[in-house]
């Protein structure tokens, strides 16, 4: 046997938050003074960081690599003008180098991997791809060697297709500052600008599942049209799987699966192609051409900021110091300096797509498609683009903070001993960041429209079987791209796969107001008390919103769902799945026609989506039924009177009897809508309280203890209509914290009581001896009692019906218990009877009849439960053998479909 340990030779990933690696770093520090009045510094570092990525999985096998290299210098010139005049100027660069490098890039390795693959699969000879690495992946539906679900990853890790991602970040800083002494007054002038740069560039999706390259690759399986008939239980001795009626059988139980991906296997049968394509020009008409090398693409971000101030510390007297101030912040609008920042036809109210132009129009009560001249279409923008007057957003030019602030020594309790001090400042941040993935690239660059993950998985025509031999005529795969996808086409109003972002073009820059007051007392010489109030209340934060969260109370879903829980047939359904056949949960069989046979549109929504509209989801029916198709089937003979349904299309339920599209999604053509604005606030107030003791008899401290409520809006909405219902308490929120240390002199020594007199070596050895201690606590984090059921849009939270006693006790009281050996705990247990205070029951809903039908509690054919909501009551009996609890009264339970619990979230 042969076992081989695969050594790592140093983990990372580009942010630099991976296992120990190779780090090799080098420091350089300038100090000269050209004379007492000009002093010159300089620090230069640069840092080099190796690790490995997309780890090779067999002995002499080839991995990826991550490399981090950054760099920084700063030099600063000091002038002494005048005996009251200072001037600093301050010179920068700060440089990010980063990249993950995939195993075909691996600067060691690389073309070690290019040469063997040409071995394996010789492309010379290929006529639109002669010469160019290829990746064929034997296994089944990932690249990966595998017949089953576990891969072995003969190519880099995780049994996908890594990618070649990373780039540099540069951001120059000049800066100069005025120093002025005058009277009673120092007055200080300054300014900064703040160049920023983001090179950044990929080769592939630089993702986990489903990944694709600018250089093909061909995965293992089987096409649609080519799936292997015969191989089945009942043709095959010795295979397993579960049958269905009319000699149908489940592909997906059993050994049926396995076997069929051996024979595809052994074959070289292909799933699919895939191939990564996209543009770096914004005049570009097609995509990249792989075969010309065109491997690469970048993402060149650009900022501007500046910055300036004023500012006057005033000693009005020597009792009295007043601190007076403003700066000005500017920060400048993105863009990519390639001309692709990609912003929307007409702004960003076209986000609303067909439903209209603006908040007015969302979730309307009769949603109505306004036609192809108001879907949603990007463009081009800002510089060197063809739109260059359009902006990502509007400028914020206004971002004045001023700050005043003053220490006043009290006149009482003894001079020079009291001093109250206090300010107010007002502080401005960036919007986001330069991030290719996040921040604003991930709105402005690398968005839809300006590249395509193509996956080619045959077609009935050309290629309803593929195989390894095919591969000369299947790469690369612009030949077989849908007419339809092109560089920023207009997405079908069809698609609702894929998620697009934009900013409120009134966004502003996010603020802070800082508010501080003091109370320092010099108790003694060496005892110092500090008593202050601190206060940070942040305005204008930026939140996101999905502007198709589900519109289904407006639209008279609700209603209709409602009905169809009760057990009723609301006509909006018959309307809606008229002439549509299902297929059925239990049986898989399909269904009579809606409208035919007694079946209705109730039928086809309890059988449909019966585990959410037993447990008052209406949210996920929603989202279902937005991109609900019907299912052909030629075996059962189901819907062959309906339209054929193309892969890429969604919604047909909707559509094919008439509904509007948007009558669900407020832009149809995506699957979430998103608009970034300043939708958050957060307030944080604090009393904080010091004791300071200086060194005394061989003792110091410092002790601190602060009392603090931190409120406010996270970014995720129960309602996004009604955001401010979930103004809470933060997650970073804490009430209470002590903090202290400090030291202890051991009396050994001259100066202690033990060994006063020694000398020599034992006095060497005795003195000298310190004990130190550090103490933090804090109280808990807080945390909410959640609904098991977002009967919303999210942070679903129960309704309290018990006794008001005991909302005290859910809130603030209760108390932990862990039974030795027990696999759980609980939070709220019973000392005087020794039990739990709370257990789970049934929520009353389940089996309240005139709001949920009978049929819809326990599935009538296994008898399991389909209600499966629960509620909290109170125990009256509990046998801790068998640790079953008997209810009693009902504290919580679940709120009803399209409300949002009274208990709210802590």
């Amino acid at each position: 046997g042969h076992r081989w340990v695969r050594g790592i030779n140093g983990s990372d990933t580009v942010f630099g938050s991976g296992e120990d690696n190779q780090r090799r770093n080098i420091t350089t520090k300038v100090d000269h003074n050209f004379n007492d009045r000009h002093r010159f510094t300089g620090t230069y570092t640069f840092e080099s960081n190796d690790g490995e990525d997309a780890y090779k999985s067999w002995p002499n096998g080839y991995g990826g690599s991550v490399n981090r290299k950054p760099q920084r210098f700063t030099v600063s010139f000091t002038s002494t003008l005048r005996p009251t005049l200072l001037n600093e100027f301050r010179f920068g660069l700060s440089r990010t180098a980063t990249h993950t490098n995939e195993p075909l890039n691996n600067p060691k390795t690389g073309e070690q991997m290019k040469d063997l693959l040409q071995k394996l699969l010789p492309t010379d000879s290929f006529p639109n791809y002669a010469g160019f690495p290829l990746i064929v992946s034997p296994g089944s539906g990932s690249a990966a060697f595998a017949v089953e679900g576990t891969p072995s990853n003969p190519y880099g890790s995780r049994g996908n297709l890594p990618a070649t991602w990373g780039g540099h970040d540069h951001r120059w800083t000049v800066a100069d500052t005025i120093t002025w002494t005058k009277g009673n007054h120092s007055l200080k002038f300054g300014g900064e600008l703040r160049l920023v740069k983001s090179y950044q560039d990929t080769n592939g999706t630089a993702g986990f599942y489903g990944d694709a390259n600018t250089f093909p690759s061909a995965v293992g399986g089987v096409t649609q049209y080519s799936t292997p008939r015969g191989i089945n239980p009942g043709t095959v001795p010795g295979l397993t799987g579960m049958s269905f009626f009319l000699g149908a059988w489940d592909l997906s139980s059993g050994t049926v699966a396995g076997m069929q991906n051996l024979l595809n296997y052994m074959s070289g049968s292909l799933g699919s192609v895939r191939q990564y394509y996209y543009v770096n020009s914004p005049s570009a008409l097609t995509w990249n051409d792989a075969s010309k090398g065109e491997l690469t693409q970048v993402f060149d971000m650009r900022q501007r900021e500046f910055s300036f101030f004023a500012k006057d510390d005033w000693k009005v007297n020597s009792s009295l110091t007043l601190n007076l101030g403003i700066r000005y912040e500017y920060y400048g609008l993105p863009w990519l300096d390639s001309g692709m920042t990609t912003g929307l036809a007409g702004g960003s109210m076209s986000i609303f797509g067909v439903t209209g132009r603006g908040f007015d129009s969302w979730w309307p009560a009769n949603p109505t498609n306004l036609g192809t001249d108001y879907m949603t279409r990007q463009v081009f923008i800002g510089p060197n683009s063809p739109n260059p007057s359009q902006l990502l957003f509007n400028k914020d030019l206004n971002n004045f903070g001023p700050a005043i602030g003053f220490a006043w020594q009290l006149p009482w309790f003894g001079k020079g001993k009291t001093t109250l001090r206090g300010g107010y400042q007002l502080s401005y941040t960036a919007i986001a960041n330069a991030d290719p993935t996040m921040g604003f690239g991930g709105v402005m660059a690398k968005v839809i429209g300006t590249s395509y993950n193509h996956q080619y998985t045959g077609d009935s025509t050309n290629w309803p079987y593929m195989s390894i031999a095919d591969l000369p005529e299947l790469v690369p795969t612009s030949q077989y791209l849908p007419d339809e996808i092109k560089p920023l086409a207009p997405v079908a109003i069809t698609a609702r796969n894929q998620s697009l972002t934009v900013y409120d073009p009134n966004i502003r820059n996010p603020y802070i107001q800082s508010l501080t007051l003091s109370l320092s007392r010099s108790i003694t010489s060496n005892l110092n008390v500090d008593v202050r109030y601190v206060g940070t209340l942040s305005r204008k934060s930026i939140g996101t919103i999905n502007l198709n969260a589900a519109n289904f109370r407006n639209n008279g879903l609700f209603d209709a769902l409602e009905a169809a829980r009760r057990g009723e047939n609301p006509e909006m359904f018959d309307r809606m799945f008229g002439g549509i056949q299902i297929q059925h949960p239990d049986t898989n069989m399909p269904t009579a026609a809606v409208g035919t046979s007694g079946f209705t549109g109730g039928d086809a929504v309890r059988l449909l989506y019966r585990s959410n509209l037993a447990n008052g989801d209406f949210v996920s029916i929603a989202n279902s039924l937005a991109t609900q198709n019907y299912t052909k089937d030629f075996f059962w003979g189901m819907n062959l009177g309906l339209p054929d349904i193309p892969s890429n299309v969604r919604g047909a339920v909707l559509r094919h009897n008439g509904f509007p599209e948007n009558f669900i999604y407020a832009n149809p053509q995506f699957s979430s809508a998103n608009w970034t604005a300043n939708l958050n606030h957060g307030n944080y107030h604090s009393l904080q309280a010091k004791v300071e003791l200086r060194p005394t008899r061989g003792v110091s401290f410092t002790s601190t203890y602060t009392w603090s409520r931190n409120l406010g809006l996270s970014g995720s909405y129960t309602d996004p209509g009604n955001r401010d219902a979930d103004y809470t308490l933060l997650g970073s929120h804490r009430s209470h914290q002590l903090n202290t240390y400090g030291t202890f002199d051991l009396p050994f020594g001259p100066n202690g009581f033990f060994f006063r007199n020694s000398s020599g070596a034992l006095r060497r050895v005795v003195e000298g001896w310190q004990m130190t201690w550090i103490l933090s606590l804090a109280s808990g984090k807080p945390n909410s009692l959640s609904s098991s059921t977002n009967h919303l849009y999210g942070n679903g939270v129960p309704d309290f019906v018990g006794p008001e006693e005991y909302r005290e006790i859910l809130t603030k009281g209760g108390k932990v218990f862990w039974a030795p050996g027990a696999d759980d705990g609980n939070y709220w247990w019973d000392e005087a009877n020794n039990r739990p205070m709370f257990t789970k029951v049934p929520d009353p809903q389940c089996s309240d009849r005139s709001l949920l039908s009978s049929d819809l509690e326990f599935n009538s054919t296994t008898g399991a439960r389909i209600c499966t909501m629960q509620a909290l009551a109170t125990v009256v009996a509990y046998d801790p053998e068998t640790r079953v609890a008997t209810p009693g009264e009902i504290i919580l339970q679940q709120p009803l479909p399209g409300k949002q619990g009274n208990f709210g979230r802590m």
